[in-house]
């Protein structure tokens, strides 16, 4: 929300990342905010500046930036994707960076729509597309354009940037790459040879090339479409990285190792010690330890937090132990090479280096190995408690209303119960956690696992922290691709992502059993069908199992295991049964609520008392984790302009009719019940 209006002769200017008005304050009244610095930059105020018309309130903005376009597109510095959008950086939030400058600054930046984690500031951004329109290609001679883009008089806004060629700071003019993360110094452009002779491909020069082809590093051993600068040489077909055929000489730093590695230009191969991958033409030695290396391997964090695992992990470049399997990929991690090693002495985790650091998005850095965490993560305050030292009554943080107070409650077996929990919002009938909590003054019901899960996690599908909170309406859970409402989990960082408490819970490794007949864990990586269901693997990745084909989804994998449905089944529950049952062999199977045929060789619900089978989403239907009497988005009004809620149609009930379409609504509707207005949930039929 945003306007500006004259009001009593002075501007007055409403953002909605502030809760109050701002007045624009002239030159004198400015003097007066002497040492106040400005939230959307980060500068000292200066006339023309608007201030919060709160006095208690500290709150001031430059003119410029409280007039900073919402959106910038076509940036210089990311072109592969058109639109940024301008955000305030969360307070004290660490993750949020400048792509560019890489300072972690309290003030306004603009985020890409479509990367999770890429981001500039509004000084950075703000100073390069003032820049847009200058010449785009730069001429090292007749033969070679390339698409630089030269800025001058920077001040300090680079110095933490290396140039790509020398490895040096970046304090005066310099030439910047629209296509990838390339820097160099103006000095370093006018030296940049455009035709070499290297060790690395003795027989030929190589020829500097400038392409968006995914070409094969030689070098690095790696073809990916984030490099478009390529030595190459025409007859061998040979090409490598700008960046590889330039590394350091010497690294000298005891971060990473505690003597210096040397550069070797080898054309022979060889296992690299740091993590047991082979490779050839460059590596550093240590002369000491007598470790050959990787380019890439010759900087590894020495201790790092990954998302998959609670304690800190150490780089070791040997295995102590008898030989373990690696925790993420489940293939042996060989002894006498480098990997990563937990920490603490009573925990044998152990994972491959590329397994551990592969993905940057699922792991930290940490500096101070010593350093630990001090965060309060309880959900609940226990009032009372048995003997055995179990809470029988609580206060819950997100259902804090006064003297609201929780008491656990324990479900009477095979019994049915229509109510549902309010954070996950699984029926209380499902048999997987009898012991809930219910409010003494109201409706709200708790599942005791839900009400136990912590205010911030770590949840190990990315490396950033989340934190727990309660829909005002329904929300889209990342994971199992479902809208929901209840609890969720978000991350605060770059594009948010949610997870409903019932993909919250589930580990990235399930024990042989539960779900296939082998052990099956988490992989990013994962494509394909999942077994389960027959859809296509989502590019998040999904569960897959070592020993076999078997992959899983994770709308697949928070199946309810037993669920309750009057339509095909009224007096018992409906079991789920999962592929590899004699049930599979079957030669014709049909479902009986959509009396189609169904897949024998796919997971379905069933009542083995009365032969009856479902698809599971004829069973659960097109929303089940929507609970009936939550507030709609707020974009649904009934006609006298009053909020809806969601409603569902009861089994033994005629549909009702849409206020609008005049047709019947078979599942999940909108209402306003003083109205009597009702509407699809989504577009009318």
């Amino acid at each position: 929300m945003e306007w500006e209006k004259e009001i009593e002769g002075a501007l007055h200017l409403k953002r909605e990342y502030h809760e109050h008005v701002l007045v624009l304050v002239d030159i004198n009244q400015s003097e007066e905010k002497a040492g106040a610095y400005c939230q959307g930059c980060g500068q000292v105020v200066s006339a023309p500046c608007f201030s919060c018309a709160n006095s208690d309130c500290n709150y001031h903005l430059h003119q410029k930036c409280a007039h900073a376009p919402s959106y910038i597109h076509n940036h210089p510095l990311h072109l592969e994707h058109p639109h940024f959008s301008l955000r305030e950086r969360p307070r004290n939030d660490p993750e949020y960076a400048c792509a560019l400058c890489k300072k972690k600054s309290n003030v306004f930046f603009y985020e890409c729509l479509h990367c999770i984690y890429f981001c500039l500031d509004i000084n950075c951004a703000s100073y390069f597309s003032n820049k847009v329109g200058e010449s785009f290609y730069q001429s090292k001679d007749e033969a070679h354009q390339l698409p630089f883009f030269l800025f001058e008089s920077h001040k300090e806004k680079l110095e933490t940037i290396a140039c790509s060629w020398c490895h040096e700071p970046l304090p005066e003019s310099i030439y910047v790459s629209a296509e990838c993360k390339f820097h160099l110094h103006k000095s370093c452009f006018d030296q940049l040879p455009t035709q070499i002779d290297h060790l690395c491909h003795r027989i030929h020069p190589l020829i500097l090339e400038f392409d968006d082809k995914n070409r094969f590093c030689k070098i690095c051993q790696k073809g990916d479409d984030k490099h478009f600068f390529y030595y190459h040489c025409v007859a061998c077909n040979f090409d490598t990285h700008f960046q590889c055929i330039w590394p350091r000489p010497v690294i000298e730093a005891k971060r990473y190792h505690e003597h210096p590695f040397n550069l070797l230009w080898r054309q022979d191969s060889f296992t690299c010690d740091a993590c047991g991958y082979n490779g050839n033409f460059a590596s550093y030695v240590c002369c000491t330890c007598h470790f050959q290396v990787h380019v890439k391997c010759a900087s590894l964090p020495r201790t790092i937090k990954i998302s998959r695992h609670d304690h800190p992990l150490s780089h070791k470049y040997f295995l102590k132990t008898k030989q373990l399997d690696c925790q993420v990929c489940f293939d042996p991690v060989k002894t006498e090479y480098g990997h990563y090693h937990c920490l603490k002495a009573d925990c044998s985790y152990v994972v491959h280096v590329e397994c551990a650091i592969g993905d940057p998005s699922l792991y930290d850095i940490i500096e101070d190995e010593n350093l630990a965490e001090d965060m309060d993560c309880s959900s609940f305050r226990v009032i009372k408690q048995n003997k055995d030292g179990e809470a029988t009554k609580i206060r819950h943080f997100l259902h804090d209303e006064d003297e609201h107070d929780l008491v656990l409650e324990m479900k009477q077996k095979d019994t049915h119960d229509s109510r549902c929990c309010n954070g996950c919002v699984v029926s209380l009938s499902i048999p997987a956690d009898p012991f809930y909590y219910s409010c003494l003054k109201c409706d709200f019901l708790l599942h005791k696992g839900c009400a136990e899960l912590p205010k911030k996690k770590h949840h190990w599908y990315h490396r950033f922290l989340t934190t727990l909170l309660s829909a005002n309406s329904s929300f889209y859970c990342h994971q199992c691709d479902r809208r929901c409402t209840g609890f969720y989990y978000i991350s605060g960082t770059g594009k948010q992502m949610q997870f409903c408490l019932r993909c919250a819970k589930i580990p990235n490794i399930i024990k042989s059993g539960q779900v296939h007949k082998h052990k099956v864990f988490f992989d990013h990586k994962c494509r394909g069908q999942c077994n389960a269901c027959g859809g296509n693997i989502r590019e998040y990745g999904a569960f897959k199992c070592k020993d076999c084909s078997f992959t899983l989804d994770f709308a697949c994998v928070t199946l309810p295991p037993t669920i309750e449905n009057k339509s095909v089944c009224d007096q018992h529950f409906l079991k789920l049964i999962t592929y590899g049952t004699e049930e599979s062999e079957e030669e014709e199977a049909y479902c009986d609520i959509c009396e189609t045929k169904r897949d024998p060789k796919h997971w379905y619900y069933n009542c083995a008392i009365c032969d009856t089978s479902a698809h599971p989403k004829c069973v659960l239907g097109e929303n089940p984790f929507i609970k009936p009497g939550t507030i709609a988005p707020i974009w649904d009004y009934c006609n006298n302009h009053h909020r809806l809620s969601f409603a569902r149609k009861k089994i033994y009930e005629y549909p009702p009719q849409c206020s609008r379409c005049r047709k019947h609504c078979q599942d999940l509707f909108l209402e306003c019940a003083p109205c009597n207005y009702i509407k699809h949930f989504w577009l009318c039929p």
